[in-house]
């Protein structure tokens, strides 16, 4: 929101990926099931700070009201395909961090675009699991071999920098935050990422900006670094 608020003038155009859950509209922002316990709560704090969580329920009650609904392959009803992308905009930005009490922008709110995406859990089914996780993030499936996670997660990616080239997006901000949470180890999900910038063609592109764990961070700035 910053980089956004401080380029605004130069008419950037920023979009950010948001792994959100298809459990629950929202995560646990409803239900205030809280972040720490189970995730990082991006998608919590988003809904928090912004309008993402009016848009999300419109997507919902669309899909209710028709006649098909799609369902994942756990045999569930979801708002929108697991395999898909969820593009909303715009999505108004009017409060601050968590850190700043969310407290409401001085200034005018901050509209940008939020990519929606879904991603399994990954772990292991257990007499321990963690029955409010797993509402939030799906069953768990167990986990997968490196190669099958990479061309699958490899695709979502895909259809995230084609969507963000054609919308003409200055800048995309991308984060592994929470993907641990649901058995995702951080360098894979860095080489899938990695490997949808290799097939991505469309120019112009937007800048990307990684955040998050050091190990997401250092496997793109790696990759990065042996091509330049």
């Amino acid at each position: 929101v910053a980089v956004r608020q401080a380029s605004a003038a130069s008419g950037a155009k920023v979009g950010v990926a948001l792994p959100i859950s298809l459990g629950q509209l929202g995560g646990g922002f409803i239900s205030g099931f809280a972040p720490e316990s189970t995730s990082k709560g991006s998608e919590e704090e988003a809904c928090m700070r912004s309008t993402l969580f009016r848009l999300l329920r419109r997507v919902a009650n669309g899909h209710a009201e028709g006649a098909q609904r799609d369902v994942d392959s756990c045999g569930r009803r979801v708002p929108f395909p697991e395999s898909g992308i969820l593009q909303c905009r715009p999505v108004r930005v009017f409060r601050d961090t968590a850190a700043n009490g969310h407290a409401l922008l001085d200034n005018a709110p901050v509209e940008l675009t939020i990519f929606c995406y879904w991603l399994p859990n990954l772990k292991v089914a257990n007499a321990d699991a963690n029955i409010g996780r797993d509402e939030l993030i799906g069953p768990p499936m167990g986990p997968i071999d490196s190669s099958t996670y990479i061309l699958r997660t490899r695709q979502k990616f895909e259809t995230l920098l084609h969507t963000a080239s054609m919308l003409g997006l200055t800048h995309l901000f991308v984060s592994d935050d929470g993907v641990e949470e649901a058995g995702h180890q951080p360098k894979h999900f860095g080489q899938a990422f990695i490997a949808a910038m290799a097939t991505t063609v469309q120019k112009p592109m937007p800048s990307v900006s990684v955040l998050g764990s050091s190990a997401f961070i250092h496997t793109i700035h790696k990759k990065i670094a042996q091509d330049s």
